[in-house]
């Protein structure tokens, strides 16, 4: 049994924990990547927030601090730090007001030049209780001068696809890209029309969508790849990476498609 006396300090000791928690500044850190994959010779755009939940102004690590704060996991687990960090554009505030924001700007790869190497890597985060993380996958750049085929495995044969990286050179690296990424493992064949094309279709979603539009100039023959046309979105008029090899001509298609490349071997599968 609790006296009165003692029932008062217990309450006063629980007030008195309460109000220094509630005071307690609170920040919150993320990392950002404009996307999860990059070729090697891309910038790769990136952000670092930090948010301000408390009701008070509470100061947030300085710029070099912040700098210090990125590791970089690649994918053998080393750990790397970064090598140029005058090129971290640090902001140069000191705190931030109730509920305030600082938002920084960062390019990785200038941050760590080892993403000039395919893999998947970890950018992480850290400064005491501060902490957040941000995966991405390099893939290797896509190099106009090279010839690249495009090669589907189906239960009836292979079929190669030589991509067209002069007249459709944005369609041509989506494709290279896509195929890099796994994009086409496991996609389907929804349509087959006896004679006159084939239709191949990915997990496509909005993130897909291919612009500028490289429409055909050129006619529209048997052994063409097409891309699903895409009307209306935004950048114009674009295209879907949904294949249709064409077994037979489609002349009236020319200047209304893009030809992504042409079937060179496999047209029997």
């Amino acid at each position: 049994r609790l006296s009165l006396a003692a029932l008062l300090v217990v309450l006063s000791a629980v007030s008195a924990r309460t109000q220094e928690k509630t005071d307690t500044p609170r920040l919150r850190v993320s990392i950002r990547m404009a996307q999860t994959s990059y070729e090697a010779t891309q910038l790769m755009r990136g952000e670092l927030t930090i948010e301000n939940l408390s009701d008070k102004w509470t100061p947030i690590p300085a710029g070099d601090e912040l700098t210090k704060s990125l590791r970089l996991t690649g994918p053998d687990g080393k750990a790397f730090e970064p090598t140029k960090p005058e090129q971290f554009a640090a902001t140069k505030s000191k705190e931030l007001g109730p509920g305030g924001f600082v938002g920084i700007a960062f390019d990785a790869a200038l941050l760590f030049p080892v993403l000039q190497q395919p893999g998947n890597y970890t950018l992480m985060f850290k400064n005491g209780a501060l902490e957040s993380t941000a995966a991405l996958r390099i893939i290797a750049g896509f190099d106009p001068t090279k010839n690249y085929i495009l090669t589907l495995a189906t239960v009836g044969g292979d079929i190669s696809i030589a991509l067209d990286s002069v007249k459709a050179p944005m369609a041509a690296r989506n494709m290279v890209n896509l195929a890099r990424l796994g994009f086409f493992d496991g996609a389907a064949i929804p349509s087959i029309q006896a004679g006159e094309m084939v239709m191949v279709r990915g997990p496509v979603t909005a993130t897909h969508r291919i612009v500028p539009f490289e429409p055909s100039t050129d006619p529209v023959l048997a052994g063409s790849v097409v891309l699903e046309p895409s009307l209306t979105g935004p950048g114009g008029r674009g295209s879907w990476p949904n294949l249709s090899l064409l077994l037979a001509p489609r002349p009236e298609w020319t200047g209304q498609v893009v030809v992504v490349g042409r079937v060179v071997a496999g047209l029997e599968a």
